[in-house]
């Protein structure tokens, strides 16, 4: 009987290594299929866990903000975690941007930001990276109509006086949830302006919840660089 060749054993081994492999990734695919992990300490059967259990713990009041009789919704937090905005609304007035700091002792009283509110509304506060600028939504007056995006710059550790985005951002409909990228390179936000091939029609009143009668269409996502 002839002696097998190198190349014909090196083949041989090749072969049984790739066939070892490809079942071991389908054994690791079939129990990976079949549960529910973050890849470290979490691994439970799909059937006992629903996703958002195994993913999240059970939500708990952020201790010492809120809590109170009003409304408080769309949080945003610093890239430091320690400054926290976010919107307080009282039943049947309007909606203001509040603060809160924190400390080793813990969340600090929320505070209006004075500097940016009016008796209309401001909302969806989003702040940039390096904690320069805070933009926000509000139908405050000097804007185009409807709600417009709006920017206050920190000045001496204080918000100015807030700035309009402008036309080239806003227009005569409605303009709000402003997000960031982390480099401040583009804003992203929503508007119900009018699509491009439709007729330019007068601005419907009010906007911006479910609330809203949406007279032709819903909103889109813009980007601006």
């Amino acid at each position: 009987m002839p002696r097998p060749t190198t190349s014909t054993i090196i083949i041989a081994l090749a072969s049984i290594i790739g066939v070892a492999a490809l079942v071991f990734l389908i054994g690791a695919r079939s129990r990976d299929a079949n549960v529910w992990t973050d890849g470290g300490s979490i691994r439970v059967a799909a059937p006992a866990a629903p996703l958002r259990e195994v993913l999240w713990t059970p939500a708990t009041p952020l201790p010492g903000v809120g809590h109170g009789s009003t409304d408080e919704y769309e949080p945003r937090f610093s890239a430091d975690g320690a400054t926290l905005v976010f919107v307080r609304r009282r039943a049947g007035e309007n909606a203001d941007l509040v603060t809160s700091r924190w400390s080793p002792i813990g969340w600090s009283e929320p505070t209006p930001i004075d500097s940016i509110n009016t008796e209309h509304d401001e909302l969806g506060p989003e702040l940039s990276r390096d904690g320069s600028s805070l933009y926000f939504y509000s139908d405050r007056p000097g804007g185009l109509g409807g709600y417009d995006l709006w920017v206050a710059l920190a000045i001496d550790s204080e918000w100015g006086t807030p700035i309009n985005l402008g036309p080239r951002i806003n227009s005569p409909w409605n303009e709000y949830g402003p997000a960031l990228t982390p480099d401040a390179a583009h804003l992203y936000f929503s508007s119900n302006r009018t699509r491009a091939g439709e007729p330019a029609l007068a601005p419907k009143s009010w906007g911006a919840t479910v609330r809203e009668h949406r007279a032709r269409h819903d909103y889109d996502l813009y980007r601006a660089d």
